[in-house]
């Protein structure tokens, strides 16, 4: 099974005051098709500043200054898949919008 998501000795830099600072140093992980990952670790160890700088959402203060993000698109879906969606079965996102709506009740 090939990988979804290839993180390769990814460095992201703070800009402020003048100068740069390492924010991340150099991680690297794998997500394959179907695995599931959670990132654990410290308060201000870089947990969310990398899972911004994935989905490349980093502010103008962050940047990706080495490594690589590597994002390959899953095969698109079956026609089967996409008519059962049609008919009315769970699309993705709904178990939390009715979360959501029942949290607001």
């Amino acid at each position: 099974m090939s990988n979804l998501l290839e993180i390769k000795n990814l460095t992201i830099g703070i800009h402020e005051n003048g100068g740069e600072y390492t924010a991340v140093d150099g991680i690297s992980y794998e997500v394959r098709r179907g695995e599931i990952l959670g990132v654990v670790g410290e308060s201000g160890c870089g947990k969310s500043i990398t899972n911004l700088a994935v989905m490349g959402l980093l502010n103008d203060q962050l940047s990706v200054t080495g490594g690589e993000i590597i994002y390959r698109e899953p095969p698109a879906k079956t026609a089967e898949r996409t008519a059962e969606a049609r008919a009315g079965t769970r699309g993705p996102g709904e178990d939390v919008r009715e979360g959501a709506a029942a949290h607001q009740r």
